[in-house]
């Protein structure tokens, strides 16, 4: 199966498929205040498999998504397909419907390995309040040399604080030749944005650690700085790899905060909405 998707690769590389957009944020209108709510912060991390499972549809459009969607602060999907500005666009209307804006960073876009089209696929990052700072930050390099990552970085005024709330949204490389060096580059790129940042972090999204060797890369990273683990070590219902090991695929990470509803992982995969099981949690400012 690996040997087949080096070949898959090469051959649409070959046909010049993969195009990286100019524009590294764009940004969608809809937000509901100004700061974050610090007594409770609610949290969706999930990988939305570029909207192609057969259950996102129903999920889509016919109320669920907006429903889950409208107790949520912060929303954060990677593998999701640039929101398009028409009525017919469903995320969209999920977003408009739960009174969320977001911020869209782009990874690359592609007939096949993508949404398709001219829609970007990357990481987007919607939210009750908006944002005050956004920064992306694409992975210097690309699986098999042809898809790059990225990771979207947003900053949030609190109600009644000084304090700024970071949150660190990232898609991270699967697959590269030989050695960790490129993934491990990405992490680091992390690390140098919290490290930038004095307030509460949250850190979340598809880390792709799919083997121990990976995961001790995250893991050196936010014990480095400060950050703690929603899951930890229990992998009950989390989405694991298909090749390439059996750990834990999605994370969320904290720091300066304090878990006042506990981490809970969804089926999402059960129904075929995507191949990832998304991850909840509700946080307060500690």
């Amino acid at each position: 199966m690996a040997t087949a998707l080096i070949g898959l690769t090469l051959i649409l590389a070959g046909t010049g498929c993969v195009s990286v957009p100019p524009t590294h944020v764009i940004s969608g209108d809809g937000f509901s205040a100004p700061a974050l709510a610090p007594e409770r912060i609610a949290l969706i991390s999930w990988n939305i498999q570029k909207h192609k499972g057969t259950g996102w549809p129903a999920f889509a459009r016919q109320g669920p998504a907006a429903k889950r969607f409208e107790t949520t602060s912060l929303l954060l999907l990677q593998e999701a397909c640039e929101p398009q500005q028409n009525p017919q666009d469903a995320l969209g209307a999920a977003f408009a419907a739960a009174d969320l804006g977001w911020v869209f960073a782009p990874s690359f876009r592609s007939r096949f390995l993508g949404c398709g089209g001219d829609q970007a696929t990357g990481v987007l990052t919607a939210s009750s309040a908006r944002p005050v700072s956004r920064t992306a930050l694409l992975s210097q390099n690309r699986e098999f040399g042809i898809t790059p990552k990225s990771t979207l970085v947003t900053r949030y005024r609190l109600a009644g604080s000084a304090d700024t709330l970071l949150v660190v949204n990232t898609h991270l490389l699967n697959f590269e030749w030989r050695s960790l060096n490129d993934y491990t580059q990405q992490v680091s790129a992390i690390g140098q944005a919290i490290a930038a940042h004095d307030g509460p972090v949250i850190l979340a999204g598809d880390l792709n650690t799919r083997n121990a060797a990976r995961q001790a890369i995250v893991d050196r990273m936010v014990a480095a700085h400060g950050l703690k683990p929603v899951f930890g070590k229990d992998l009950a219902g989390r989405t694991k790899a298909i090749i390439g090991g059996d750990l834990a695929l999605d994370h969320i990470y904290y720091r300066g905060l304090r878990v006042v509803e506990n981490g809970v992982v969804g089926h999402e995969s059960d129904a075929d909405i995507s191949d990832h099981n998304r991850l909840s949690v509700g946080f307060t400012v500690d």
